[in-house]
């Protein structure tokens, strides 16, 4: 066991107590600690800075997989960015929970950020779309008694993180165990690139 663990580690043998922190600049393709479920994405650099990037086209939505398998008292941090281009802006954000857990994302069109499980939504409150700029995303999950808490903030890289969270959220269900996610809809045909995330146990 320990031997199999030694050969798959850090994709498979990572536990709920395991922080997990990427932030691209060693990587020369995508790390194997990421597991790509749909999408093209690939290392690119970025102004002397290497992050991750998923494909404009063909048009999708785009997601893949990091950190540990988790389902609560857990935080996903990272930052993102995209284009837009007239009226078409992309979807981008971070998950917990796997495939179909929770997502904290950036709606352009809408300009708004939503908190959504499954494509159902939970709630949004206004976010102006910045073109081009990085957006930094903190979500997290922890229980309260018989329900459990979904809470979520962006804001601009340069501007000050909000020190309330922006959207709080309760969930009567008990959360499904996954790992955290990337997510994108390049809806305005460029790349959305991704970078410095990071998977915590909640302090």
């Amino acid at each position: 066991m320990t031997r199999f663990c030694l050969l798959l580690a850090p994709l498979f043998c990572l536990t709920a107590a395991d922080p997990y922190k990427e932030d691209f600049n060693a990587a020369t393709e995508v790390p194997k600690t990421i597991m790509v479920l749909n999408g093209e994405f690939s290392i690119a650099d970025d102004a002397g800075n290497k992050t991750l990037v998923v494909a404009a086209e063909p048009l999708d939505t785009y997601t893949a997989l990091f950190g540990p398998a988790t389902k609560d008292n857990m935080m996903v941090r990272g930052r993102a960015k995209g284009e837009s281009k007239g009226r078409r802006y992309p979807v981008y954000g971070y998950g917990l929970g796997g495939v179909t857990g929770t997502v904290l994302r950036l709606s352009g069109a809408k300009k708004s950020l939503e908190l959504v499980k499954n494509e159902e939504a939970l709630g949004s409150v206004s976010f102006a779309f910045p073109s081009d700029k990085w957006v930094w995303f903190h979500l997290q999950i922890r229980p309260t008694g018989a329900t459990w808490m979904v809470e979520g903030k962006a804001w601009v890289e340069g501007t000050e993180e909000p020190k309330e969270w922006m959207l709080s959220v309760p969930l009567d269900k008990e959360p499904v165990s996954g790992r955290a996610s990337c997510w994108a809809i390049p809806y305005a045909g460029f790349p959305v690139v991704f970078d410095d995330v990071a998977v915590d146990s909640i302090k």
